[in-house]
Formats: structure tokens, sequence, C-alpha cells
């Protein structure tokens, strides 16, 4: 994954944990760490020795939108109607 590339989450649901460390800036150490304790801000999927981030909650935590289907992020979005 480019640095400079989001994932779209309909594309990578999930993503490889110094995937998501690096994301975040964190060190590899200092994120093994916090799943370890925790910690993680985001759900963490344990899947025998391998360790996956869902990759929407990772971009909600950060304030991103993933991009849609045809790569461009939705300037406005639908909202509720109201009461």
């Amino acid at each position: 994954m480019a640095k400079s590339k989001i994932p779209d989450p309909a594309e990578r649901p999930t993503l490889k944990a110094e995937e998501a460390f690096a994301l975040l800036g964190l060190g590899k150490w200092a994120g093994y760490e916090l799943i370890r304790q925790g910690g993680f801000p985001v759900p963490v999927l344990r899947l025998g020795y391998k360790i996956k981030i869902p990759t929407a909650p990772l971009l909600e935590l950060l304030g991103l939108r993933p991009a849609t289907s045809a790569g461009h992020s939705d300037p406005d979005p639908p909202r509720p109607a109201a009461a």
C-alpha cells in the first residue's frame, strides 16, 4: 500500500496490522503493544497468528471518508429526513 493512497473498505475490508500502524503514525512495537494490552483504538481481528484491522473503523477514527466505488468521495452524503 502506498503511503498516499487511502484504502477503500469495499476493495480492502481489512488491513495488515502494520499498514494500520503506519496510517496512525505508530511504530511496529508500539502498535503491537497497544493490541496486546487491549488499547488499540479500533476493533482488532485475530485470525490464528494473523492480526487484521477493519478498514472502515480505522478511516472513521482518522476522520477520513472512504472512497466510493467510482474512486471519488461523496462531497454531500445523504442526510436523514427531519421528523
